[in-house]
């Protein structure tokens, strides 16, 4: 059975992988992608209201972009670990019975990067906060 034991060892280390990138992915659609975004309109445009109004649009559409995105590679790490996707006992119901640890790493990362933008802005921004120095 060596070849079981290959498979197996695969499958988890594929899964780790996976189970990385959905960490690093979780913390990127707290800080990264906002950050990208605003950048990119920022090279875009040079009027502060028209900077504000399209990124009032632009951050929250490619946030969920990227959760969406997210969300299939969860699906894909399910599929990997062999969890098994069982079908909910009521046709009507639209929660899913497996969710997977994409649920929890996006809690946890999104409580994190707010104590540490709230410990920036209390302890460390220098003055600097949100309506400027």
């Amino acid at each position: 059975m060596p070849a079981a034991d290959g498979i197996g060892l695969m499958s988890r280390l594929i899964g780790g992988v996976l189970l990385i990138t959905l960490v690093i992915g979780s913390f990127a659609l707290w800080v990264g992608v906002p950050a990208l975004v605003l950048w990119g309109i920022g090279a875009v445009t040079d009027d502060p209201a028209e900077h504000l109004v399209l990124g009032l649009i632009a951050v929250p559409l490619a946030m969920v972009t990227f959760g969406i995105a997210l969300a299939a590679l969860n699906t894909v790490y399910l599929r990997v670990v062999g969890a098994s996707f069982t079908t909910p006992d009521h046709e009507d119901s639209w929660r899913p019975r497996l969710r997977g640890p994409l649920d929890r790493i996006v809690g946890v990362s999104a409580m994190i990067c707010l104590a540490a933008f709230l410990a920036w802005l209390l302890l460390g921004s220098g003055g600097v906060g949100p309506a400027g120095p």
